[in-house]
């Protein structure tokens, strides 16, 4: 909640700040994984481009090695497509070409089995 107030209040430092301190608290959690992407937005609003991609490609790698969540209702459990959608939009330039990519392909690819998973269980 501090990296979120921080934010909210244009504290960009102490968003990084609380964000790392968060993290390594909340290690391999998904609220390791939000922590990542508040840290990501300031960065960005500082307009540090290159650790904006390593806070998000901190919380894609702690995203990826968690189970798909059951319960995407819970505020505090990370969508893995929501996730995606952010790398895309941000990977996309005003035209429509890729700007990552081999990130952005990766985004495409986790969201179209996202989409398989969600159909197969919605099945059952």
């Amino acid at each position: 909640m501090r990296a979120w107030f921080a934010l909210t209040t244009g504290d960009y430092r102490g968003v990084i700040a609380a964000a790392r301190a968060g993290a390594e608290t909340a290690a391999r959690q998904g609220m390791a994984v939000q922590l990542a992407a508040q840290e990501a937005k300031a960065w960005a609003r500082i307009g540090d481009r290159r650790q904006v991609e390593v806070a998000l490609g901190k919380g894609r790698r702690l995203l990826e090695g968690m189970p798909y969540p059951e319960n995407l209702d819970n505020h505090f459990v990370v969508d893995p497509a929501k996730a995606r959608q952010e790398v895309l939009r941000t990977g996309t330039d005003f035209d429509g070409t890729d700007r990552s990519p081999m990130r952005n392909a990766e985004a495409r690819v986790t969201l179209g089995v996202t989409a398989a998973r969600e159909a197969t269980w919605s099945r059952h």
